[in-house]
């Protein structure tokens, strides 16, 4: 039964004490590791990858130091030829890197870092996309908290699994008809706007397996808007320019004219604010309202009005 299985999963670390690790010393000298600060269970495997010099033969030994200033040592040996082990130590440095980028922002040296060792150890990253992997595109890269699902557009998997930036990991389902993969969740009402990461875990035909960081935003504030005729006061054929001050993120504005048409209204680099032209048609003289409806790319929507006089 699934219940069983999920027992004797979880029933080692519910019963065994953890151990953060806070320190590791090779041969009496302290060295940098990853995962940093990774939790150990007594008896289970904690795989933690450090490098040291090439030139290492024979005995060595390791010292584990918890958080709690237990200490833990052993001897070993170093294996002639342990190739496997420097791409983990690789993957690892990568993904510590991509976390700080994540955390604290892009620099230069981190983003060289991550892309020569991707090159020399062959695996994707959000900055080698000229690898041959498998590549997958994340759609919408802007989401509300009620958005019910991600499109992946990842041609050559068998199986897409995402992680969320908030623990959730959710398994892809292929959609038959558009080819593309899709995962449905619901973002916690606790998340607040802005950017996030998820995590792709692609496996494609022969069994490799690709993990992809991909960037996403969550947007839950509608765009503010200023909306603007000139002029104000126009006859039966007189061309008139509607005018919104918008936000970057806005992705459409509509207006909708006192004649029940509506107009696109698009962005002018000479006005620095989205436009269109309008024939003012026969309608009676009077004052008339334009409302302007703006969409962000989260679905996000806001509405204001404008008001002309029209006269004979």
């Amino acid at each position: 039964m699934v219940e069983d299985e999920v027992s004797r999963y979880l029933l080692p670390y519910l019963t065994r004490k953890p151990y953060e690790v806070k320190r590791v010393e090779f041969n009496g000298r302290p060295v940098e590791f990853y995962p940093p600060r990774p939790i150990a269970y007594g008896g289970i495997a904690c795989p933690i990858v450090w490098a040291v010099e090439d030139s290492l033969s024979g005995k060595v030994r390791v010292k584990v130091i918890t958080n709690s200033g237990e200490q833990f040592s052993a001897e070993g040996r170093v294996l002639p030829s342990a190739g496997y082990v420097q791409r983990l130590w690789a993957r690892a440095r990568v993904d510590f890197l991509l976390d700080k980028i994540a955390s604290e922002g892009e620099k230069k040296e981190r983003i060289d870092e991550i892309i020569a060792l991707s090159k020399r150890f062959t695996f994707v990253t959000p900055y080698t996309a000229f690898l041959a992997a498998p590549r997958a595109v994340l759609r919408p890269r802007v989401i509300q908290p009620r958005d019910p699902k991600l499109v992946i557009d990842a041609p050559y998997a068998v199986r897409v699994v995402v992680e969320m930036p908030w623990g959730e990991r959710i398994i892809a389902q292929k959609n038959p008809k558009t080819g593309l993969w899709e995962a449905r969740f619901l973002v916690p009402q606790n998340v607040r706007d802005g950017e996030y990461y998820c995590t792709l875990i692609i496996t494609d035909k022969a069994g490799s397996q690709w993990r992809q960081r991909q960037k996403f935003v969550v947007d839950t504030k509608p765009p503010q808007l200023k909306a603007k005729i000139e002029p104000q006061k126009a006859s039966p054929g007189t061309r008139v320019l509607l005018k919104v001050f918008a936000p970057q993120d806005t992705r459409t504005i509509l207006a909708k004219l006192p004649n029940g048409k509506t107009l696109s209204l698009h962005y002018s680099g000479r006005y620095k604010a989205s436009v269109a032209e309008w024939v003012v048609p026969s309608l009676p003289p009077g004052k008339y309202k334009i409302r302007f409806v703006a969409t962000d790319f989260a679905g996000n929507q806001q509405e204001t009005a404008a008001e002309i006089t029209i006269s004979q």
